[in-house]
């Protein structure tokens, strides 16, 4: 029987955190939905 991949042992991401870090280092994000992948490794960076 097939399961599914578990989880990374990772936090859950607050979007609105990059959200708000993006917007205010002049990244171009769309107020809901997806966040492009070049934002997030770019906070992902910021924060590592």
């Amino acid at each position: 029987m097939w399961k599914p991949e578990p989880f990374p042992d990772q936090p859950p991401v607050d979007t609105a955190a990059i959200r708000a870090w993006a917007l205010a280092n002049g990244y171009n994000v769309p107020p809901r939905g997806r966040i492009p992948s070049e934002v997030r490794e770019a906070w992902e960076r910021h924060n590592s």
